[in-house]
């Protein structure tokens, strides 16, 4: 066997074997990213796939049904988005219980989350629908708690129900800081608020963009080969798709919906890739994300109509079993939008979309300031702004 750290690899000459086990300890004392295992105020908080050993990709393909079996002490509470499927104290140690969970395949396994502690406490909305809270959190527990519900609910009415779902709300200093974070889960998500947060816009539309991600994401996964060429769809699509869906279920204010869409277009039209100059790592991360919304918001603009979401239905509907790649999501497109081949060389090309001027034509002039602060200001009598989005629309000025 030979272990290459830097790699992340553990090579195992397997011919002639037909079992291999690795123990191994994982450190939650000293985390350096914020994806790493963790223990915080007598919580472990573990997100996969950074606690786990993994197969090699092409074995992982092929795995189903995996069987996880977790020891904790009694009293914890657990919450994971593998499915649990058995539960019973220890025959070793009476003070300790032994949940067996199950991931589906090598995505369910790899892309997960579990959490786990005394403090640890956790609501049931739905059915089948769990959120856990950190022992941190102080917030609004009961309206941020319906905003996930609603999200998962208006989500599975749109695109279908893919079964329980798990919700992580954590704090962290970034948050108190104004910087929230998410990170989207197969069968669930998490969510990282101020200890004290409310169900104000901005929490709302993190939950939302989330949320959309168990569809977008977690159930239609881009191809690891194209995920870099696609994440204008994973991520920027899904932007605006929820911002539409947070508005149409008044989950957010007009006033924020402008200031937010004002953000995206003044860091799209500062953005040097957006005409292929150079660009720092900051600039790289950043550009597909508001490549992506505006485009969203050009297709629907075009089509007069959410054709975008029928977009990614289609993307779900034709997806199989195969990850989704350029190829799939330009087919996708012309079955919902055949005037959608001038839409594509925006994407194959990346070819530059005029942002100011595809607002000003649906009644939201762009306006940057001298202070660098930028604002959309809504005109009155343009309908086009309803039509899209409809929810955000009264008030707007």
């Amino acid at each position: 066997m030979s272990i290459d750290r830097g790699e992340g690899k553990v090579e195992v000459e397997s011919e002639d074997i037909d079992w291999v086990e690795l123990e191994y300890r994982v450190n939650l004392e000293d985390a350096t990213s914020a994806l790493q295992p963790t223990v915080k105020d007598g919580v472990v908080y573990g997100y996969g796939p950074a606690f786990l050993v993994l197969p090699a990709q092409q074995v992982l393909d092929r795995t189903r049904d995996v069987q996880i079996e977790l020891h904790t002490p009694t009293d914890w509470n657990v919450v994971s988005t593998w499915t649990q499927v058995a539960q019973k104290v220890s025959s070793v140690d009476p003070n300790m219980t032994v949940r067996a969970f199950q991931a589906t395949d090598g995505q369910a396994l790899r892309d997960a989350f579990l959490a786990g502690g005394r403090r640890l406490s956790v609501d049931r909305l739905l059915d089948d629908l769990d959120v856990a809270y950190g022992p941190e959190f102080r917030g609004d527990r009961e309206r941020v708690g319906k905003v996930i519900a609603d999200a998962v609910s208006a989500y599975r009415s749109d695109y279908g129900h893919l079964g329980p779902v798990k919700v992580l709300v954590r704090t962290t200093a970034e948050a108190d800081r104004g910087n929230l974070g998410g990170l989207g889960r197969r069968g669930g998500f998490v969510v990282e608020l101020p200890v004290d947060a409310t169900a104000d816009s901005a929490t709302a539309l993190l939950v939302w963009h989330e949320a959309l991600h168990l569809w977008n994401g977690h159930f239609a996964v881009p191809d690891p080969r194209s995920e870099a060429e696609t994440r204008w769809f994973k991520e920027g699509l899904t932007h605006y798709l929820a911002t539409v869906a947070a508005c149409n279920h008044h989950a957010i204010t007009s006033t924020f919906l402008l200031e937010e869409w004002a953000r995206i277009i003044d860091a799209y039209e500062r953005n040097p890739l957006r005409r292929r100059g150079p660009g720092t790592e900051l600039d790289a991360a950043r550009f597909p994300y508001d490549f992506g919304a505006i485009l969203g918001v050009k297709l629907d603009a075009q089509a007069r109509g959410q054709t975008s979401q029928r977009w990614l239905q289609q993307v779900l509907d034709t997806r199989g079993a195969d990850a989704y790649e350029p190829r799939m999501l330009r087919e996708a497109l012309m079955k919902v939008y055949p005037a959608g081949s001038s839409l594509w060389l925006n994407i194959s090309q990346r070819q530059d979309l005029e942002a100011a001027a595809l607002f000003e034509s649906i009644g939201l002039h762009f306006l940057r300031g001298s202070d660098r602060e930028p604002r959309l200001v809504w005109v009155d009598g343009n309908a086009r702004f309803a039509e899209i989005f409809g929810g955000c629309s009264v008030n707007a000025q």
